[in-house]
């Protein structure tokens, strides 16, 4: 298990420099994992923290959602604070944020409601203010339909359609998002796991 001491931080916020100060007193218990990376709850005094590693098969630029957590959570959007990121001695790559509750497990009229009010302003947030966070922005067909032309039929009717929408791929998506990723704390809502976090 990785501990913050064991990281060569790359970025880093006041908070980790604070953590690492006091390593020895930190508390580190493990969270549900996903299938991309191990995550660890680090706590310290009243305060939370958590660590995810990506020492699975999925290799993301974590660098890249670093710079994007940076550049919404600096907006007021509900995401995670990024508070550092860096290469542990495997040489994965690891993220520290701000730990902000619990998946949401059951939902309600007034739930949704405030969900998708998040999921909008996300939507909505102009792309300028995003500015140097290094957004991810894939060609539509190779990234969502990858090996497509080895079925040539379908991949000129794909085309086809693609070109009738009028795409315009200016707008920030998500890209995962679900029950799972979105964490509740007394009534607050944090969306989480930007990985997939591209422009659409």
């Amino acid at each position: 298990m990785n501990t913050i001491s064991d990281i060569n931080w790359r970025d880093k916020s006041l908070v980790v420099d604070s953590l690492l100060e006091f390593s020895n007193s930190l508390t580190v218990v493990p969270l549900e994992s996903g299938l991309e990376a191990e995550v660890t709850k680090i706590c310290f005094d009243e305060s939370s923290f958590v660590l995810k590693v990506w020492n699975k098969s999925s290799k993301p630029n974590v660098e890249c959602q670093y710079m994007l957590l940076k550049a919404l959570f600096n907006q007021g959007l509900s995401v995670s604070q990024p508070l550092g990121w860096g290469l542990d001695k495997d040489a994965n790559q690891v993220l520290l944020t701000s730990y902000d509750g619990s998946p949401v497990m059951k939902v309600n009229q007034s739930k949704l409601i405030n969900i998708a009010k998040i999921l909008s302003d996300i939507h909505k947030i102009p792309l300028a203010k995003l500015s140097g966070s290094n957004i991810m922005k894939y060609e539509f067909i190779n990234y969502f339909y990858p090996s497509i032309e080895e079925h040539k039929d379908i991949h000129m009717l794909l085309n086809h359609l693609v070109d009738l929408s009028d795409m315009k791929q200016d707008t920030l998506i998500h890209g995962d998002f679900n029950l799972g990723n979105i964490l509740e704390c007394e009534g607050k809502y944090t969306i989480i796991d930007w990985t997939n976090g591209t422009i659409r």
